[in-house]
């Protein structure tokens, strides 16, 4: 049996204070399964503290978390 494996990268851009608190304005992520953008946001906020609002966009299309 065969199963398929699908591999998505995604490039996260970062601006901002946001920018500053993480220490890049972009980087490149590999996705292993689905993922919804605030699991992206938890993913690669672990290791900062940031208590602003974040505005994400995907696609060109904003996502308020």
């Amino acid at each position: 049996m065969y199963h398929s494996l699908i591999i998505m990268v995604i490039v996260v851009k970062y601006f901002a204070s946001i920018s500053d608190a993480i220490g890049k304005t972009s980087e490149k992520i590999v996705l292993q399964h689905e993922m919804t953008v605030g699991e992206v946001w938890t993913d690669v906020s672990k290791n900062i503290k940031y208590a602003g609002k974040v505005m994400m966009a995907v696609n060109l299309s904003l996502i308020h978390i």
